[in-house]
């Protein structure tokens, strides 16, 4: 069996060969795979950008759409929505905390 330069055989160089292409192989794939916290942040800013220019009523509208089209395919989950309320009420006034309890109450 011939001997590398490490004292080690030819067989222990492919090996670290292997270990280096995997290594290579698998910081690549990590590179292109998104984190559950990047996706949502590109959620978060296409949401913003959709969103940011409409008023009150066309906001209204978006909601009741949505929701129409949630509860037609079964995933409208209003404690979902009560969990999100909650999560969102220390940066929200308390008027904007009453009128978002007043619109979940009417889309139940």
């Amino acid at each position: 069996m011939k001997r590398n330069f490490f004292g080690g055989n030819n067989n222990t160089s492919n090996s670290f060969d292997k270990e280096k292409r995997t290594l290579f192989n698998n910081t690549r794939a990590n590179e292109n795979t998104k984190t559950p916290n990047s996706e949502s942040e590109d959620y978060s800013q296409k949401s913003y950008e959709k969103y940011s220019g409409m008023d009150k009523n066309q906001l209204l509208q978006e909601l009741v759409a949505e929701v129409q089209k949630s509860k037609k395919n079964g995933t409208f989950d209003p404690k979902r929505i009560e969990q999100t309320i909650s999560s969102l009420s220390p940066f929200l006034s308390k008027e904007q905390i009453s009128m978002m309890e007043d619109l979940l109450g009417r889309i139940k």
